[in-house]
C-alpha cells in the first residue's frame, strides 16, 4: 500500500497527477484511491473467484486465523499457485521422459 511519502514523490516528479495528495482542511490530507483499491464487495467477489478455481489444499481453508489479513490471503494464494505450477512442471518432465522412451523404441 502506498503512503503519503510515495504520493509526494509522484507530485515532486510531476507524474500521475490523479494520485497527488490534496489538502482538504488544516492538518488533513486527502489521498485519492489507487487503481488497485477494492471496496468490500469487490474483495468478496475476488475471494469467491479464487475459491472457484478448484480444489485447494485443505490446510489453507481449514485455517481459522484470529485476524484475517488480505496480505496473508494473497501470500497463501501465491503459495498455492507456485505449488500447482511446480507440480505441473514435474508432470511435464515425466511426460517428456516417457515420450523420449517411446520415440527411442520406434
Amino acid at each position: 500500500m502506498d503512503s503519503l511519502m510515495a504520493r509526494l514523490d509522484l507530485q515532486e516528479m510531476g507524474i500521475r497527477r490523479e494520485f497527488h495528495p490534496t489538502n482538504c482542511a488544516p492538518n488533513r490530507t486527502y489521498l485519492p484511491s489507487a487503481c488497485y483499491t477494492m471496496v468490500a464487495n469487490e474483495k468478496n467477489q475476488f475471494c469467491k473467484a479464487l475459491k472457484g478455481l478448484g480444489p485447494m489444499p485443505s490446510t489453507l481453508w481449514s485455517k481459522k486465523p484470529t485476524r484475517f489479513t488480505w496480505q496473508q490471503m494473497a501470500f497463501d494464494v501465491k503459495k498455492q499457485v507456485d505449488e500447482k505450477v511446480q507440480m505441473m512442471n514435474e508432470e511435464m518432465k515425466e511426460l517428456k521422459s516417457q515420450m523420449a522412451i517411446v520415440i527411442s523404441i520406434l
